[in-house]
């Protein structure tokens, strides 16, 4: 991924080369910098870093040309909230230091938001046939939802939607989807979902450094061993924990061939099935958070035989406590059972933002996967 990046500010040298490096990790990045002046109407730069201290940073902003473009601010911790972002004049905020994970996060949502220009020219195009049509508000919404850029592309049977919400307090959540190296006929007969929930920024840096190699090697062979691939993770981050360290661990292993999944919880993260006409059912912990006094030990993996039709939610604990516990969202995942996964997670994002003392802001870094399976496929003995 090619990514033309800008950094403005006379203060920017102070930081920009410990951003470069994190940005370094997930693209291609062609950088370039100004102290001041004017951004040119024809820059090609999509993501544009500001440092806050810049003069005159308000009326810039004012005159900056956005289209197709994502303004960040750099700003300091300990600083008060930003005006330009209270004013809307920027998309989002950094703040040093950077923390590897929250980069991460942002330089997804970043993406979105860019593609969110070509989801307007689309829309407008459909905006006279939904003039003509407000009393359908179904279709409405079936048009929004199908132009919503999504965070992963399903799998063949699978339907898979997330949301990931950036919170106040250190640490921070990273969770992906993977697939097994392809068989000998080319595909891959299954995939693994991941989620991690670290307690510190140290932390978070250093379970994302290892998950990315632990990723890139991942092969079919390897997604059967999961108890050995906890303690690899283990293993690997001990020299990292100080005495207050902990970190979450939900990883599940679904085959594509006959609905297996197997799974393991470590810590705080919480995995739940919904068959149809069924109430959901949170399947059980193996283990406690790693930590330096708690280390998991031998445990043995989770298994479950899915069904066509059924709903998997995998939920971090930001979600979790924002939603007043785990028997609130058994009660919004039976209430939107029906429903597309989107609502059930704007529901979650909702009661989250609502939990804390910043209308945008959770407290803690929130992640919801939510994969259904369709009913119609068939499983293969």
């Amino acid at each position: 991924m090619s990514l033309p990046v800008k950094f403005i500010g006379p203060d920017s040298r102070t930081w920009r080369d410990s951003l470069l490096e994190t940005l370094k990790l997930f693209a291609d990045v062609q950088a370039s910098h100004q102290d001041a002046g004017p951004l040119p109407s024809d820059e090609s730069a999509q993501i544009i870093f500001i440092d806050d201290r810049l003069s005159g940073l308000t009326e810039w902003l004012a005159q900056v040309n956005r289209q197709g473009k994502v303004l960040i601010l750099v700003s300091r911790e300990g600083e008060k909230v930003p005006e330009a972002l209270t004013k809307q004049q920027v998309d989002d905020v950094l703040v040093q230091p950077f923390r590897t994970v929250e980069v991460l996060g942002k330089l997804r949502q970043l993406q979105l938001l860019l593609r969110w220009d070509e989801v307007e020219k689309l829309n407008q195009t459909f905006s006279q046939s939904i003039n003509q049509l407000r009393d359908d508000l179904e279709l409405a919404q079936r048009i929004q939802k199908a132009r919503l850029p999504r965070r992963f592309e399903d799998l063949k049977g699978f339907s898979v939607r997330s949301r990931y919400l950036s919170g106040l307090r250190p640490g921070g959540d990273y969770f992906d989807l993977i697939e097994a190296d392809a068989n000998a006929h080319g595909s891959s007969d299954r995939f693994m979902v991941l989620m991690t929930d670290s307690s510190s920024y140290g932390l978070s840096s250093a379970v994302l450094s290892i998950l990315m190699k632990v990723a890139v090697r991942l092969s079919g062979q390897e997604m059967k061993d999961l108890p050995g691939m906890i303690k690899r993770i283990q293993n690997e981050i001990l020299l990292t924990l100080n005495d207050v360290d902990h970190l979450s661990v939900l990883m599940a292993v679904i085959s594509k061939k006959d609905l297996s999944m197997r799974y393991l919880r470590i810590g705080s993260a919480t995995l739940w099935r919904g068959p149809i006409g069924r109430d959901f059912i949170e399947l059980p912990a193996q283990s406690g958070a790693i930590s330096k006094k708690d280390r998991v030990r031998e445990i043995q993996e989770g298994e479950v035989k899915l069904e066509p039709g059924d709903r998997l939610v995998f939920v971090s604990d930001g979600f979790i406590k924002g939603a007043g516990g785990e028997d609130a969202i058994a009660a919004n995942l039976k209430k939107l059972r029906s429903r597309e996964a989107l609502d059930l997670l704007n529901e979650m994002a909702y009661h989250a933002r609502k939990s804390g003392s910043d209308p945008e802001f959770p407290p803690e870094d929130c992640t919801g996967i939510v994969i259904d399976i369709d009913p119609k496929l068939m499983r293969l003995a």
